[in-house]
């Protein structure tokens, strides 16, 4: 630690894991992944030292240190994030909802990509937005991704 209490190093460096490739551009060009801002931490729901925090460009990532350090779960961009495009707003992970009976269940959403879910802790994403309709925004209304969604909850499910 240093005299002002925060961690001493890189406890904030945020990099994009693996093959980063690209996503759509306002112009629609392709546009390579860039990190701009965290936009939402979510802790734990039993481990103190596990956080995720949803990043612009779209991007999930994870401490197991207490946020000493972070890393992508980037397999989130294999679920059509070529065709995710940025809004006037950006294009940030801005909602993080970790199951409380299943903590490998998170459900994300990102402005104008629409909601994620993945069922073992961020191997796998798919997008969970059947059934949304985009009348004005979308030249595809049934499209899978692309949807500007804002708020979700945890629906509880009987067991």
């Amino acid at each position: 630690m240093g005299a002002d209490g925060f961690p001493k190093g890189k406890s904030n460096d945020f990099t994009y894991e693996g093959e980063v490739g690209t996503h759509k551009s306002y112009d629609g060009s392709q546009h390579p992944w860039e990190f701009k801002r965290i936009w939402h931490i979510e802790p734990s729901l039993t481990d103190p030292d596990t956080a995720f925090a949803g990043a612009e460009d779209a991007a999930l990532f994870k401490t197991t240190d207490g946020g000493k350090t972070w890393k992508e779960l980037s397999n989130l961009r294999a679920a059509k994030g070529h065709l995710w495009q940025p809004g006037a707003g950006g294009m940030g992970l801005h909602t993080i909802i970790i199951d409380p009976k299943n903590a490998q269940r998170i459900c994300i959403v990102i402005s104008v990509a629409g909601a994620f879910r993945t069922d073992d802790g961020g191997k796998t994403w798919k997008p969970i937005n059947r059934g949304l309709k985009s009348q004005y925004e979308l030249p595809d209304p049934d499209a899978d991704v692309g949807h500007c969604v804002h708020r979700i909850a945890l629906h509880r499910i009987a067991a």
